[in-house]
């Protein structure tokens, strides 16, 4: 008798357990039930059970970056209340976020308004092919033409080789896609801004055409201010040579910008330059305003073709010219060990003014090629 009561027991126990098992089995998916004891209902069960979707490989990221006294270094740059100190701070969320296996759209760095004491970064993960890489104010929005904020401001030193690089590594998608500046100021170092979509020194023209990286497809410069750059405050430091260089760039824009005091210490004067282009086709310099560039305002360097150049002042601005091409001959290529150079194509020059002469008060004119600038 006492077997036959403990096997009742048991069956009891094991009854019991079976009907919790169906109940976690029932359509109910394992929800808790009403309070009540009714089952949810279809639309509940979806509203309860639905889980977030994963964002899409290719969602557009923007990162956030503010002065030192609105940004936390360890944040997770995602938001304006909870953004990153630098350029290296931004540069360090895209890359988890590459890591991750996300961030393969449009690449967005958003800049609040005020302030940045920096020095110099290389910034080295461009956009995929097809998306765009910006650097904006954290007001800007596709079609902004006027500011409706307050700039951001990057200031260093003229032993700061410049500001911004973005450049090509081993990393780098083949091809990248396009890049974007606008509505930022940069004043104090050195040199300003650099797009460096990849170039070769070395060898003969036809040999760095074969081993060349894939253009960047377009380079948009809107609105920006490049100011007293160069190293005519600082006569120790490396002279300047470009507020904003273009390299391998195979179409673009530059205008409505001002760039002002972009000059080097007497014996360097002549190599500074406002816009500096190298083995580059298809972009536009159109209502800038070029004041007090110590060397002429827009030099072209080796096999530039169809620039345009359209209704920008130049005032008090140039050695010799408001526009000119130079580069490295078989012989002076000998001197330096490196690829000889081939000249660029003389650009469309429209609607351009230029006033008080050149930076030293000297005649310029708008155009003069290469082999009269040696």
């Amino acid at each position: 008798m006492g077997r036959r009561r403990t096997s009742t027991a048991a069956l009891a126990v094991l009854t019991a357990l079976s009907l919790t098992l169906l109940v976690g089995c029932t359509p109910w998916n394992g929800l808790v039930p009403d309070p009540d004891g009714r089952p949810p209902t279809g639309g509940e069960a979806g509203e309860r059970s639905r889980l977030p979707e994963p964002e899409p490989v290719d969602a557009p990221v923007e990162v956030f970056v503010a002065p030192r006294d609105r940004c936390d270094p360890d944040a997770s740059g995602r938001s304006a209340d909870a953004a990153v100190c630098d350029l290296e701070g931004a540069h360090r969320v895209v890359e988890r976020l590459h890591e991750q296996g996300r961030a393969r759209g449009d690449l967005t760095i958003r800049f609040a308004g005020g302030r940045y004491d920096m020095g110099t970064y290389y910034w080295r993960t461009w956009a995929q092919p097809g998306h765009t890489l910006r650097f904006v104010p954290d007001w800007w929005e596709p079609g902004t033409e006027e500011p409706v904020g307050p700039l951001p401001r990057f200031h260093g030193d003229p032993t700061s080789s410049h500001w911004l690089s973005i450049v090509r590594d081993e990393s780098s998608p083949e091809p990248v896609g396009k890049v974007q500046i606008a509505h930022l100021a940069v004043s104090g170092y050195s040199n300003g801004i650099m797009v460096n979509g990849g170039l070769i020194l070395d060898g003969s023209p036809e040999e760095r055409a074969e081993a060349i990286d894939p253009p960047v497809p377009y380079v948009s410069v809107d609105r920006v201010v490049m100011e007293d750059l160069g190293n005519r405050h600082a006569p120790d430091a490396a002279p300047a040579e470009w507020a904003l260089a273009l390299r391998n760039v195979a179409s673009g824009s530059v205008r409505d910008s001002r760039f002002e005091w972009i000059a080097n210490a007497e014996d360097d004067e002549k190599y500074a330059h406002a816009v500096y282009a190298m083995e580059s086709e298809g972009v536009s310099i159109t209502g800038n305003l070029f004041h007090r560039i110590s060397g002429d305002p827009v030099r072209l360097r080796n096999d530039n073709r169809d620039f345009l150049v359209l209704r920008n002042h130049f005032v008090r601005s140039g050695t010799r010219a408001a526009v000119s091409d130079w580069h490295v001959d078989r012989e002076a290529a000998k001197e330096r060990d490196q690829g000889w150079e081939v000249s660029s194509e003389e650009p469309e020059m429209r609607g351009n003014r230029l006033y008080d002469g050149g930076y030293r008060g000297g005649r310029v004119v708008e155009w003069r090629p290469s082999e009269e600038v040696r």
